[in-house]
């Protein structure tokens, strides 16, 4: 219960990160960096310090409390040092100007505001969701909390990309009751392009677990003018098809409600040209998948 890891939020009452009523648990750290990516904070290991001016009451404790002086009177970064992400900006907001994205804790930590709700999940059906980020960019602290959520009598599972040493998932693997796979594209050169990475690796290791008879839910957020084409529906279909896959695929439509984030968090959003997909895209994308012989289905829209 000592091993320690790096997460930016801790989410009860999830009803869309697996079956019934979950706690979704969201770890720092991804390889990938996806140009649509909701979830910005992230990326990095480490603690950020998360911006919002407008909420800003001018009472200047920040500014007080800033090792870097860094702090202007607005609740902005005035340049004039660098941020460390050492948190005592937020602890001192009153108005929730600066937050802290980012916090060291233990195994036992998390355990214990998981377990909270455990007669939740026990009736209906959920359990605790690792996602992120990139769960697996901490392989030993998933597995450590894997592994003290089952000796708890709770249902597991792990939201991934896939993008990670085989021996990472195979840490992982006899402790997760669920895999949520999030395939992005199946075009290598357009995985690069927007993601920063290949997808082999991913697909890789969806092929193991399919293979080992895990418990796998492929999910596919369909983002306009990336692939939500016809060729890339039906390499999709046709891959699972070949792998064995006999499950369904969650097709979530691209939603740009989360382009603020970057701003707030001094990180730049490479996506802005895309607009949201429709319903009419979505449920050709679920007809097209259908056609390829997979089955699939509509789901809510991306966090």
């Amino acid at each position: 219960m000592g091993k320690t890891g790096s997460i930016f939020n801790i989410q009860r009452y999830c009803i869309h990160d697996g079956p019934g009523i979950r706690t979704t648990v969201f770890m720092k750290g991804c390889g990938m960096r996806c140009a649509w990516c909701h979830n910005p904070e992230s990326w990095y290991f480490g603690p950020q310090i998360q911006r919002f001016p407008e909420r800003c009451v001018g009472c200047g404790r920040c500014r007080g409390v800033c090792p870097a002086s860094l702090v202007g009177a607005d609740a902005r970064e005035t340049g004039e040092g660098a941020c460390t992400g050492c948190g005592r900006c937020a602890e001192a907001c009153c108005a929730q100007a600066h937050v802290l994205r980012g916090r060291t804790v233990t195994v036992g930590d998390v355990i214990a505001e998981v377990a909270r709700d455990k007669a939740f999940y026990d009736e209906s059906g959920g359990g605790v969701t690792f996602s992120g980020g990139e769960p697996l960019m901490q392989p030993g602290f998933l597995s450590a909390m894997l592994e003290a959520a089952k000796d708890a009598g709770i249902n597991t599972a792990v939201e991934t990309a896939g993008n990670a040493p085989p021996e990472s998932l195979a840490e992982a693997v006899g402790h997760t009751d669920l895999w949520i796979y999030d395939v992005k594209a199946m075009d290598g050169d357009k995985h690069i392009r927007h993601t920063g990475v290949g997808n082999r690796r991913a697909l890789g290791n969806l092929r193991d677990l399919v293979a080992a008879g895990r418990d796998v839910l492929v999910r596919y957020t369909l983002v306009p003018g990336f692939n939500d084409g016809d060729a890339d529906l039906a390499a999709l279909g046709e891959y699972l098809s070949g792998i064995g896959y006999g499950g369904s695929v969650e097709v979530l439509p691209y939603r740009s409600m989360s382009r603020g984030k970057y701003g707030s968090l001094g990180m730049a959003c490479r996506f802005a040209e895309s607009g949201d997909a429709t319903e009419a895209m979505t449920e050709a994308a679920v007809s097209a998948l259908a056609a390829a012989g997979v089955a699939a289905y509509t789901a809510k829209p991306a966090k």
